[in-house]
């Protein structure tokens, strides 16, 4: 029997890539094989009654679509796996694809597992749906206390709790000295338009001079900077930032895969980005992070993981006790099967 990992790896955010590879390496005992979680994107809505009507018009695209995937499944499938990733989001499109998912797998009665997922508060629309989708879910593993509470607080579930699991992507490496200016420092500018579009307040100017604040608290004139992103949506803003303002010694690289990224690396010192598989990446290659706090889960990140002291072993292991429970519970789902 087969498992189905259901995630975003199919984006061009190269931390959703990691989420998809670090899932199938852990799970490959139980021959795993990827759904695209959400591909279908709704139309812009403003009005309450206009966000609602478009829902109910994803619901349909989505049930069409999800009953394609799993009625071309042939062999048997123990369970599903959907994650990791912010999934319990603002978004009218992950709303539904969670909701639809969930609702088709648990017709099928495959067990679900949500698994190294987060999230935070919502509108009243979006809470009734997430709710009502997880509470079919067999079990439930967030990536942070803050996710914990969320869940627990809004879709009155009691989840289990182990780190991202990206935090296992590589091997990890020795930290770099915390106390010197960076010899090279990774930036990677979060979009503007994106984060206008999460409630940003600041202007583009005031916004720039912000990162450059940043930038310079970690480099002086023999720092070399490299301008790097994750996702293609930062390089226009990177890119923008990168010639605005005049550095000694810079290069502009953006990498198309999670391995050119891994390698882009390797001798960096530091790194400042708003985005979070990024920087768990970049501490795994001995990178010391510096989150841009621009909305709550980077808040969450830069106390549990920058600012705590913690050591990235302990880290490590935590998520592979996660995966074990994990494989612990697909294993006797596996067992029951067998007896029944």
């Amino acid at each position: 029997m087969g498992v189905i990992i259901i995630n975003q790896g199919w984006t061009d955010n190269l931390g959703d890539v990691a989420i998809g590879k670090t899932l199938k390496k852990e799970l490959k005992d139980f021959h795993p094989f990827e759904l695209q979680f959400a591909p279908i994107m709704a139309k812009p809505a403003q009005t309450t009654a206009s966000k609602i009507l478009e829902l109910i018009k994803l619901d349909c695209r989505y049930r069409r679509w999800i009953k394609k995937q799993l009625n071309e499944i042939s062999e048997p499938i123990s369970a599903a796996i959907i994650g990791g990733g912010e999934l319990l989001a603002t978004n009218m499109n992950f709303n539904s694809a969670m909701k639809i998912w969930i609702e088709q797998l648990h017709k099928r009665k495959i067990p679900v597992f949500l698994w190294g997922i987060g999230g935070g508060y919502t509108n009243p629309i979006y809470r009734m749906r997430y709710k009502s989708a997880l509470a079919k879910a067999d079990e439930i593993c967030v990536r942070d206390a803050y996710s914990k509470q969320v869940v627990e607080k809004c879709y009155a579930r009691t989840p289990l709790s182990y780190p991202d699991v990206v935090f296992l992507y590589g091997k990890e490496k020795k930290t770099h000295d915390k106390n010197s200016k960076g010899k090279k420092v990774c930036c990677n500018v979060l979009s503007y338009d994106y984060y206008k579009n999460a409630g940003g307040s600041k202007s583009k100017e005031e916004y720039f001079d912000e990162w450059k604040e940043i930038l310079d608290s970690y480099t002086d004139s023999d720092t070399i900077i490299l301008f790097s992103s994750t996702t293609i949506e930062d390089r226009k803003t990177t890119e923008e930032f990168s010639k605005k303002y005049v550095w000694q010694k810079s290069c502009v690289s953006f990498p198309d895969t999670v391995d050119e990224y891994w390698s882009q690396l390797e001798d960096v010192d530091y790194v400042i980005s708003g985005r979070m598989h990024a920087m768990i990446l970049a501490m795994q290659q001995g990178c010391i992070c510096v989150p841009y706090e621009w909305k709550d889960k980077l808040e969450v990140f830069k106390r549990e993981y920058c600012d705590s002291g913690i050591e990235l072993a302990k880290v490590r292991r935590n998520v592979e006790l996660g995966f074990a429970a994990l494989k612990k519970g697909i294993s006797g789902l596996e067992e029951d099967e067998r007896k029944a």
